[in-house]
């Protein structure tokens, strides 16, 4: 049986706590009462306040809250940017009340077009960036914030069912604490937000967990993206702040949602990685999660639909995973809640001296050509170096740190999904010919798999023609299948009968990622003129630029689409060309491209001007690191191997093309 707040065991639960005030606890309390300074009657008033013997419950979590809080501090703008935050919120609800069929995505880049040209507009007028005032928590709270937070905390997790409700310990931890990151404090947030959602607690009664949270989070509308762009305010967006964008950094928009289910006193945290294993994307991801029973239920905040994330995260390329809480154990390794791990020791192949555990770390390739961190070795013993609880199916290597240089112990290594370690050490043998298609890999797990997704969402569109005397009676000509390619392809159609309209059309109730789309005239050559083009979506019209413009970069993301060719008189074709919203990394005609491999250093193995789409090398080291750049455009590339018939692998997503990740998680969701 868990701890429950329940009368029956309330007399155990108050002598097992009061006993338990550990010595380390007390002496955090004596150092923020020390650094709360003139703050310090304030914060000796909410101890006061909880004396009496039947609130001693709530004096323990007033005791967790000082103790922690002197880790805790944000930055204060004042009223500088608040027009910005204004024009955005006047801004959305415009957007909501003119778009009612918009996407959180496309509501979103709405407002931060808004937002961040207010944010230009105000350091503009002001001269510079304002200068923000660093406000530590210690020496600002007030006792009736502090009191408040607690009351509707007790409040919350007393109207909660039964089997709902946690330890103390998970309260203190995931309920109670009135902030997640460093959001700026705002006084009755916290009973504002519970006078919200408090609704969420009566649908506890009669729909599980796992529905009422989904509720929550659909109700939010947070989207998870800057779209390329850094989040343009530069502080940490309050929660009142977020709630007139509601898009923003993981880190931002996850916070918001967290306050939000523990101001109901579901209790939930944040976890995160501070690098993935799979692709050079740099910088901390950073989810949520929820506690449902003896469950911890990841969600990554900012998708269009809910979704449970832990069975994605098992093949999602983590290295490693940590969690925050309040009491700033920032480090807390939950790695192999996650995902198969290892411990393993690497030799110092190469005798580096003076190495200690805090300058010698795992790290994994940035597409700099360098490496990056992901954790620190925990011991350095007689020449070897330990590791502990790390992520398996990628690419690693450890180096040592010092005078602003990185150097490596050994050869990069693949730890494998049975715990192996394969070494990379090109040995003497050749590679009689690898074929490189791409020089980034195809997918990531952790997003689904969309890159793929918007290559297929090219099956099943139809290209149709109508007469001049019958406009609206299109007939089939042809419908694409098996379509799954990044490229632009050509489509030959039999048909040798001329129309006065062309028109290519969407699955009906499906969205179609176009990027290019071309009519090819009877000699194959591409159509350039026309009496007019139109590009329907939802019923809506809207522009074909992106479609037509030779840019295979530029895109749009179409549901029920028509796109239609109309003619001054019939003609004839042979034919189209059609291409995926794509990334732009896989081989591209005319581009010079250079491949390296990892031997000390990373040595070219020469440049060659790509004359088709697939890339060939001949005679090369074989089993070892390799990295291709195009040295034409472009900035996404990451490493691989090649197997033994010379096709690339990309380790930790190569595998993964034909996995129903759907399945996967419906069998989470259910």
């Amino acid at each position: 049986m868990r701890k429950l707040f329940l009368p029956a065991i309330i007399f155990f639960t108050l002598w097992f706590l009061s006993s338990c005030f550990s010595d380390d606890r007390k002496d955090a309390l004596d150092r923020s009462m020390t650094l709360s300074g003139e703050n310090k009657k304030e914060i000796q008033k909410v101890l006061n306040h909880y004396k009496a013997p039947k609130d001693r419950l709530k004096l323990q979590a007033a005791k967790y809250l000082i103790s922690n809080m002197k880790g805790h501090s944000y930055w204060e703008f004042g009223d500088t940017y608040k027009k910005a935050f204004d024009k955005a919120r006047k801004t959305r609800k415009h957007l909501k009340e003119t778009q009612v069929n918009g996407t959180w995505s496309q509501i979103g880049r709405g407002v931060n077009a808004v937002f961040r040209k207010a944010i230009d507009s105000i350091e503009k007028s002001i001269g510079f960036k304002a200068s923000p005032k660093k406000i530590f928590d210690v020496q600002m709270l007030t006792a009736d914030f502090l009191i408040e937070n607690i009351e509707v905390a007790f409040a919350a997790h007393s109207k909660k069912p039964h089997q709902y409700r946690e330890s103390f310990d998970e309260f203190l931890k995931y309920v109670l604490p009135y902030r997640v990151i460093d959001e700026p404090i705002e006084k009755h947030k916290r009973k504002e937000l519970f006078e919200k959602y408090k609704w969420a607690l009566d649908s506890l009664k009669i729909h599980p967990m796992d529905t009422v949270v989904s509720q929550i989070y659909n109700s939010l509308e947070l989207y998870g993206g800057v779209w390329g762009k850094k989040y343009k305010y530069p502080g940490v967006p309050s929660l009142s702040e977020m709630e007139a964008t509601r898009f923003g950094d993981c880190g931002y928009i996850t916070a918001y949602f967290i306050n939000v289910l523990r101001s109901v006193g579901i209790p939930s945290g944040t976890d995160y990685c501070s690098r993935w294993g799979v692709n050079g994307v740099q910088g901390v991801h950073t989810w949520a999660f929820y506690i449902n029973g003896k469950k911890k239920e990841a969600v990554n905040v900012g998708m269009p639909d809910f979704k449970k994330t832990n069975a994605l995260y098992v093949h999602a390329g983590i290295p490693k995973v940590f969690r925050k809480n309040f009491d700033k154990s920032f480090k807390k390794d939950v790695t192999k809640e996650y995902r198969k791990t290892y411990d393993f020791e690497i030799e110092n192949l190469w005798g580096r001296a003076n190495l200690l555990p805090e300058n010698v770390f795992l790290g994994v390739f940035n597409q700099n050509g360098t490496w990056d961190k992901v954790i620190q070795s925990i011991a350095v013993d007689e020449n070897r170096i330990r590791f502990k609880q790390i992520g398996s199916n990628l690419l690693y290597v450890v180096f040592s740190e010092g005078f602003f240089q990185r150097k490596l112990l050994n050869y990069p290594f693949e730890l494998t999904k049975n715990g192996r370690l394969r070494f990379l050490n090109k040995n003497n043998q050749t590679l009689d010919a690898a074929f490189l298609t791409r020089k980034y890999p195809p997918f990531t797990v952790r997003n689904e798999k969309r890159k793929i997704q918007r290559i297929q969402s090219i099956n099943n569109c139809v290209l149709q023609g109508s007469t001049f005397e019958a406009p609206t009676e299109f007939q089939d000509l042809f419908t694409i299948a098996n379509f799954y390619s990044t490229l632009k392809q050509t489509f030959r159609i039999s048909n040798s009968k001329p129309f006065s309209n062309y028109r290519l059309k969407g699955p009906k109730g499906e969205i179609v990622h176009l990027a290019e789309f071309h009519l090819l005239d009877k000699n194959s050559n591409e159509i350039k003129q026309w009496k007019s083009i139109e590009l329907m979506a939802a019923e809506k019209q809207t522009s074909p630029k992106n479609i037509i413009d030779h840019k295979p970069l530029t895109s749009r993301v179409l549901k029920d689409m028509t796109l239609t060719y109309s003619f001054d008189t019939p003609i004839c074709i042979s034919g189209f060309t059609i291409q995926a919203q794509n990334d732009g990394n896989h081989i591209n005609k005319g581009d010079l491209y250079e491949l390296f491999y990892w031997n000390k250093d990373w040595i070219s193995l020469g440049e060659k001007r790509a004359k088709d789409t697939v890339l060939t090398y001949y005679e090369i080291p074989k089993n070892t690191l390799y990295w291709l750049q195009n040295n034409s455009r472009g900035k996404e590339e990451f490493v691989f191997t090649f197997d033994d018939k010379g096709n690339q692998v990309w380790t930790g997503v190569s595998g993964y093309e034909f996995v129903n990740l759907d399945s996967i998680l419906l069998a989470q969701n259910q």
